[in-house]
């Protein structure tokens, strides 16, 4: 698990600063991780949307969405970035995405597992996507959670459930 996280490290840095990997850059990046990545968090959120950049290295996001008597209901949420949209994932019939479909305007922010705040909130609109940017969405965030999204997506498939994936756009 290490051997491949450091090998991602190293393609994202070394992509960033548009040089291409070899296996010697792993070891070095991997055992100056930290270091490089207080050091480039500037250069690598400056390319990106700046209300985005609180959730750079961020396991959880915070959805508020809204029920149609406007009461806001907030969700910890699994989610990737790519191409400045965010992508979360849910069970087709849970009430967040029966929310979105009623009211698309949403908040977000950077959070624990629990909920608890860790960035201020965002502005943005989400929608429910076509099945291809599905998959890019799924791909995303299999390539961000590893094992335990591929887990989760055989048991949902196993109990027969559908899912759909929601991007969020940001204002």
């Amino acid at each position: 698990m290490m051997a491949s996280s450091a090998v991602a490290w190293e393609r994202t840095l070394l992509a960033c600063l548009g040089f291409p990997g070899t296996a010697s850059h792993s070891i070095v990046l991997f055992a100056n991780k930290a270091r490089w990545k207080r050091a480039l968090s500037g250069v690598l959120t400056k390319t990106m949307n700046p209300k985005l950049a609180q959730f750079a290295h961020q396991k959880y996001l915070n959805l508020e969405s809204y029920r149609k008597t406007g009461q806001p209901i907030r969700t910890p949420m699994w989610f990737a970035e790519e191409n400045g949209l965010l992508y979360v994932y849910s069970l087709a019939n849970a009430g967040k995405v029966k929310r979105v479909r009623h009211h698309p305007r949403v908040r977000v922010a950077s959070c624990d597992m629990r909920g608890k705040l860790k960035g201020a909130w965002v502005e943005g609109e989400a929608r429910i996507v076509d099945p291809a940017e599905a998959a890019r969405g799924h791909q995303a965030l299999n390539r961000k959670y590893g094992w335990l999204k591929r887990a989760g997506d055989l048991f949902s498939k196993l109990k027969k459930r559908e899912r759909v994936v929601m991007a969020i756009q940001v204002d």
